[in-house]
This record gives C-alpha cells, sequence and structure tokens, in this order.
C-alpha cells in the first residue's frame, strides 16, 4: 500500500513539475508530520498519514503547493549560503575573544599592555556587531521563509483551479494532524489569500 501510494504521489508530481519546467523532485513518504520541500536534495516528503487521508484534490494541491517551493530551488540555494556567514562570523569572534579574556588573565598587569587593551576591545566590539548581524539574520530568514510560502500558495491555487484550494488543505491538515488548532502562520496564509482574492475580485467588478 505504501509503495503505491508513493507511486501515485510521484505521478502527481512528475505531472505537476512538467507544467512548470522543472525536472520532477522525488516523492518519499515519512512518518512526521505535514509536508516539505527539500532543496539539497530535491526531494518532497509527505505524511503518511496526509497521503492516505486528504482526498484527492487536497492531495493534488498540497503536492502543487510543495512543486512551487521546487520551482525556486536555485533562490532558496542561494539564501542558505548567505544564512551562513553571520553565524560563522559569530564563532570566530567567540574565539577571538575567549583568546583575548585568556591573554588578560594570564597577566596581572595586563591592563597596561596596550596589545590586550586592543584585543579585548575589538573582541567585544565585534561580538556585539556579530549579535546584531545574526538577529538580522533570524528576521530575514523567518520573513524569506514566509514570502516562500505565499508564492508557493499561489503556484499550487492556480494550478488547482481555484483561489481558495490551499486555504482548505491548510484547514484539513489541521483537522487531520493537529486537532482542527490552525497555526499562526497558517492563520495569516489564509488571511492573506482571502485579502488578495477579495482584491482580485474589486478590480474584475470595475
Amino acid at each position: 500500500m505504501t509503495t503505491a501510494t508513493r507511486l501515485q504521489l510521484q505521478a502527481t508530481v512528475d505531472a505537476i513539475a512538467a507544467h512548470a519546467y522543472i525536472a520532477p523532485p522525488r516523492v518519499r513518504l515519512w512518518r512526521h508530520r505535514n509536508a516539505r520541500y527539500n532543496a539539497l536534495t530535491h526531494t518532497i516528503a509527505v505524511s503518511q498519514t496526509l497521503a492516505l487521508t486528504l482526498d484527492a484534490n487536497q492531495r493534488y494541491t498540497l503536492l502543487a503547493h510543495e512543486v512551487g517551493h521546487a520551482q525556486r530551488r536555485a533562490t532558496m540555494l542561494k539564501r542558505v549560503g548567505s544564512y551562513f556567514w553571520p553565524p560563522a562570523l559569530a564563532l570566530v569572534v567567540g574565539a577571538m575573544t575567549a583568546a583575548a579574556a585568556g591573554s588578560f588573565a594570564a597577566k596581572p598587569l595586563a591592563i597596561t599592555d596596550p596589545q590586550t587593551l586592543c584585543a579585548l576591545v575589538l573582541g567585544i566590539v565585534a561580538a556585539v556587531v556579530a549579535g546584531q548581524l545574526a538577529e538580522r539574520t533570524d528576521r530575514r530568514a523567518r520573513r524569506d521563509s514566509y514570502a516562500e510560502e505565499l508564492r508557493a500558495d499561489r503556484f499550487a491555487n492556480r494550478m488547482a483551479g481555484d483561489p481558495a484550494a490551499m486555504t482548505a488543505v491548510l484547514h484539513a491538515c489541521a483537522r487531520i494532524e493537529d486537532g482542527g488548532e490552525l497555526g499562526a502562520e497558517a492563520k495569516r496564509r489564509i488571511a492573506f489569500a482571502r485579502d488578495s482574492s477579495t482584491r482580485t475580485n474589486s478590480r474584475s467588478a470595475r
């Protein structure tokens, strides 16, 4: 049953990927919740529970959402690299600060040593800057992640031919795996889709 289900999902992904003009991601079933696209391995992992419980339209929309992420694989991989260097800088700064502190502790009169004082000041300043960079990077990563979810939602809705398709899927996933409780991000995505649909309908009526 699991193999047959996976093959069915793979066939659906192949068809959606053909519309998106990308190489189809490989589908696998997992025991964890929800569904995820992995840009590094170009795979889509789908919860066994969702695969067996969602109806055909909901499964199609869910897979289209993940293919929507796969469309932007190159961008996602570039961003991973840009997120890496601030934490790396923080590690370097930590090593510098530790070395400076060790040097300071080893010299009773180090307070009069210009080199030690300079190392301590530079280490402290660099630590503050690195902390700020790491915080900004974290905010940027969360903002970028949310924007990618919205893009994938729009792609899924277009493929499903229904502007509310992802809204139905998010509610279904919450009902199946979270006791009907929508997460904060899911609520924001649903509100965004509703507002976008309202604006589109208003423009069409003019």
